[in-house]
């Protein structure tokens, strides 16, 4: 009986091992997925810059172009933002520097894509989202975000931001638009800090979009 006890007792620690080594994996290639996909819209958002300038030498005429690059970049930095929302917690060093190189994309993107939009006169919306870790309005402010972008897909576009990363861009940012509190939303230079109804949104984008129920 003992020996039946002893063989359970090494097969449950073989079993609990094998979790903790399958769970240290996932989440390498998980990390590993994170950094190609960072890299590669990194070199893809450096390209689209260049064409940016060269594109817009031609005013309105590149603009279907132009429309369709950002707004890719765009839905690709929103893929990376998922995998790195699943990270969050886990507290691993690297995950930082995987928030810092996503965060200088996050705001480079959002600056393409509001020059685009200037350019190109596009009916869309862009939001640079300032958020913090803990803060509880911050994830409220986040789901109503979220659903809005779900909803009116297409017009209104979120580039969100951990006001908490250290970057000497976001502390540019953060003085530039006096941004004291979180959640905070620079709407076309336009800052709203606290928790912003769904309700207030939706008029604000009721004012600077077209085809908006209101």
């Amino acid at each position: 009986m003992r020996k039946v006890y002893l063989v359970a007792g090494i097969l449950s620690l073989i079993l609990y091992l094998a979790g903790i080594f399958t769970g240290y994996f996932l989440q390498s290639s998980i990390f590993s997925e994170v950094e190609k996909n960072i890299d590669e819209l990194k070199e893809d958002l450096e390209n689209a810059q260049l064409e940016y300038m060269f594109l817009t030498l031609k005013a309105k005429g590149s603009c279907q172009i132009l429309s369709s690059l950002t707004n890719e970049l765009t839905s690709r930095l929103y893929s990376i933002l998922d995998e790195l929302i699943k990270l969050e917690n886990r507290g691993d060093p690297k995950l930082q520097e995987l928030k810092r190189e996503y965060t200088l994309l996050a705001i480079r993107t959002w600056i393409l894509k509001s020059n685009t939009k200037e350019v190109c006169e596009e009916d869309v919306l862009p939001i640079l989202y300032f958020y913090s870790i803990p803060c509880e309005d911050c994830l409220e402010q986040g789901k109503i975000l979220d659903e809005l972008k779900s909803k009116y897909k297409g017009k209104l576009l979120t580039f969100t931001v951990d006001a908490g990363v250290d970057l000497p861009i976001v502390q540019t940012l953060l003085k530039s638009y006096n941004i004291t509190e979180t959640p905070a939303l620079v709407i076309e230079d336009e800052v709203y800090q606290g928790l912003i109804s769904k309700e207030e949104i939706k008029s604000l984008m009721c004012e600077r979009l077209e085809g908006i129920a209101c």
